[in-house]
């Protein structure tokens, strides 16, 4: 529950074990030969969490840093960086945008400021990006300069995608419809296949086998 004891110990060890001096969350990994990192999801988790709180002032630090050290000069969030020089893979990924966006809808609903041209911002960038507008793809590869040809059905967060409709229906509509119809589609079992993801070429669905 939000600003009940535990939530005030939870944000207190937010800010102090996790953040590192420039204000990013970061993961230590605590292994040779592997980098610390830090990943947009975190930062976009830790945004909703502060939109949640309906503190303004953690709100607009994490939105900062994240345009600071995540968003590259062609409009999209890197997924990822090096905890030592803040390179970024030059890589997107759907699930993060979504939550970046999420973070920036719900400190606009609790009136924490004016942040329209954020909204507007990763809006286009989802759909630019991780879309073709009438499909969500799990990521962009600007290296490649090329989109994912598949999703994974847990990219698909129906709350936030709501939202984007909410904002922008004109835009979002089929894009919204496509998500929820795809979902729908998912068979529900309790053994066998287990479907993670969906293939645009292949026109199917893929996974796992349960044992």
């Amino acid at each position: 529950m939000v600003n009940s004891v535990d939530d005030e110990r939870g944000f207190i060890f937010l800010k102090k074990k996790l953040h590192d001096q420039n204000d990013v969350i970061i993961y230590s990994v605590n292994q040779q030969g592997l980098a610390d990192y830090g990943v947009s999801e975190s930062m976009g988790q830790a945004m909703e969490y502060a939109a949640l709180r309906k503190d303004r002032q953690y709100f607009d630090l994490l939105a900062a840093q994240t345009d600071k050290y995540y968003l590259d000069r062609a409009g999209y969030y890197y997924w990822k960086i090096n905890a030592e020089n803040y390179a970024g893979e030059q890589i997107s990924a759907l699930v993060d945008d979504l939550r970046i966006f999420k973070a920036y809808y719900l400190a606009a609903q609790n009136n924490m400021g004016d942040y329209s041209k954020q909204l507007a911002y990763v809006s286009e960038s989802i759909y630019k990006f991780d879309s073709d507008g009438k499909y969500l793809y799990d990521f962009y590869d600007d290296r490649s300069q090329q989109k994912a040809d598949y999703v994974s059905l847990f990219y698909l967060d129906m709350n936030s995608i709501d939202m984007l409709k909410a904002y922008d229906k004109q835009k979002w509509q089929e894009l919204w419809q496509n998500s929820r119809e795809l979902l729908q589609k998912i068979e529900k079992r309790e053994y066998g296949f287990y479907p993670v993801a969906f293939s645009y070429s292949e026109k199917n669905m893929f996974g796992m086998k349960l044992a």
